[in-house]
């Protein structure tokens, strides 16, 4: 017979700061994937870095170059305007500064800045005032106060975090919190919106428990109910720590989220399982919008294609699945879907944004090499995109 699970409150804290939700810009865009190849992939007329000492970048007909007119210059609108751009009132905030940095900049270049700003608020000021939002789901491996005090990795996290408005991070080994609260101070020092989270309370058999944290951006989204799944046939080793939100921005307006990282040998069980917490939820809250996501561990030996015949939650028609079986969600050599997105609902599903469901490859983004890629995690994000 199996241990009992134990759980502790849930508990929420809030901090400050985060990129205003706003879309991309046709002009103009942050290159939030570094300069890796030779056609970088967001970038518009410029890309600005999204944390400081980072170079700027402009596309050429020879692939990425280094912006000169920008080295060295340090405004507060280069880290507003992001894949999300500003607020004319953020803009003529920041270009309020450039007297107080100008002293910096050289006088043989000065010309060339005044252009780049003026065209800087020109393309901030073609940006529409609505905005997509981008959800995410990270298993950041055995997170805790050791991943936090590398001051690499911390950077690392913070910078692939702040993609998102709403992410679940998976793995948090943090009973006390400290690495989260530092990891909400981070985050909130580095964005010019406000962060906050909400967090399970350890969930798992025996003496290995994990936490379910979901941090997301109070400016575009609240959160209305949580739910800690009961798992009356304790079917889960970490039973769904649940969240109904509200998105006023998005067609769909609210929709619950259902957080899983599976035990690998019970991937099967678990993942078919998810069926009956969606029975759950639409007896608890009347909706069927809801979002599964997490490491399912559904790929490999795991979860094999004679399993999914028995997976309530695949072979339904009720279900999207988001992220393919062909994807590759981990960091090292091996080659498998683990991480997984899924949808339902027909407000949530016409809300999806075509083509935006992916996994996001830090290491390419950040340049790192494979130990460096994995001493952040061995799994990459898998994200997707509603519609305003």
């Amino acid at each position: 017979m199996a241990a009992p699970k134990s759980h502790t409150p849930t508990q929420s804290h809030r901090d400050a700061p985060a990129f205003p939700s706003l879309p991309v810009c046709p002009l103009l865009c942050q290159h939030r994937d570094g300069c890796a190849g030779p056609t970088p992939s967001p970038c518009g007329i410029f890309g600005f870095p999204m944390w400081e000492g980072a170079q700027s970048y402009v596309r050429t007909p020879r692939g990425c170059q280094t912006h000169p007119a920008l080295l060295g210059i340090k405004l507060p609108v280069l880290l507003l305007a992001g894949q999300r751009c500003c607020t004319f009132s953020q803009v003529r905030t920041a270009l309020g500064s450039v007297p107080s940095t100008a002293a910096s900049i050289n006088p043989a270049r000065m010309g060339t800045v005044t252009l780049e700003l003026s065209l800087l608020t020109v393309a901030l000021l073609l940006c529409p005032a609505t905005a997509m939002l981008r959800i995410g789901a990270f298993n950041i491996q055995s997170f805790g106060d050791t991943k936090m005090s590398n001051k690499e990795v911390a950077e690392i996290i913070i910078n692939v975090l702040r993609r998102y408005d709403v992410v679940l991070v998976q793995e948090v080994r943090d009973s006390d919190l400290s690495a989260v609260t530092q990891l909400m101070e981070q985050l909130n020092s580095a964005s010019t919106s406000q962060y906050d989270y909400e967090i399970s309370g350890p969930l798992g058999r025996e003496n290995y428990k994990e936490m379910y944290l979901f941090i997301y951006r109070t400016d575009v989204v609240s959160v209305v109910d949580t739910y800690q799944y009961e798992d009356p046939q304790d079917v889960f080793s970490r039973e769904p720590f649940i969240l109904r939100v509200s998105a006023p921005s998005t067609k769909v307006k609210e929709f619950v989220l259902v957080p899983l990282h599976s035990a690998p040998h019970d991937a099967v069980a678990e993942i078919d399982a998810l069926y009956d917490v969606y029975l759950a939820i639409i007896n608890k809250w009347g909706t069927d919008n809801m979002m599964f996501l997490g490491d399912f561990n559904a790929d490999c030996s795991y979860v094999q294609p004679s399993d999914w015949p028995s997976i309530r939650l695949r072979t339904s028609d009720i279900f999207k699945w988001l992220i393919p079986d062909s994807a590759d969600t981990t960091v090292g050599k091996s080659d498998c879907a683990y991480d997984r997105i899924v949808v339902c609902g027909s407000k949530l599903k016409r809300s999806v944004l075509s083509n935006s469901a992916g996994i996001y490859n830090f290491q390419r983004a950040f340049q790192l090499d494979q130990e460096q890629a994995l001493a952040v995690s061995d799994h990459y994000p898998v994200e997707v995109k509603l519609a305003a």
